[in-house]
């Protein structure tokens, strides 16, 4: 095999190795805003911890113990974040408007899977729509569609 090919199979494996690191990134991402929302009223409960892993499962095609494991090592970095704004930037990067839109329909799920909007949680989904560069339109839509059950 020449210096050329084998280039060539590198930067082939590269790219794929890559392209499994970024979806494997936007998981993370959108596992750790999920958690943020299930912390955000301080009030942690397995209703919401159910309700995230069947986002997750329907937003990756994920099965229970996947979106089970993917929020457990998400948590450590949820812990350690400053921000949020990382994980939100890699989901602007690599989502179009309809997959941002379902991102926040995810949010507002785990929200209300308790049965109650805590002011927190809807600063915070306020927060999320406008760092996903969604319209206020979008922001009641989703939430709407979720509450009366459309979503």
């Amino acid at each position: 095999m020449s210096l050329l090919e084998r280039l060539k199979t590198s930067l082939t494996v590269d790219e794929s190795a890559s392209a499994s690191d970024r979806q494997h990134d936007l998981q993370i991402a959108a596992a750790v805003l999920l958690l943020e929302m299930e912390r955000a009223d301080d009030n942690l409960e397995s209703t919401e911890r159910n309700e995230m892993q069947r986002q997750l499962e329907q937003m990756f095609d994920l099965t229970a113990s996947e979106s089970e494991e993917l929020l457990s090592a998400a948590e450590p970095t949820a812990d350690e974040a400053i921000t949020l704004h990382r994980f939100v930037e890699a989901i602007n990067e690599a989502f179009d408007i309809a997959q941002k839109r379902a991102v926040l329909t995810m949010l507002w799920r785990v929200a209300f899977a308790d049965g109650d909007l805590d002011a927190h949680e809807e600063h915070l989904m306020r927060n999320v729509a406008d760092w996903l560069h969604l319209a206020h339109r979008d922001f009641i839509q989703t939430k709407l569609a979720v509450t009366e059950g459309e979503a």
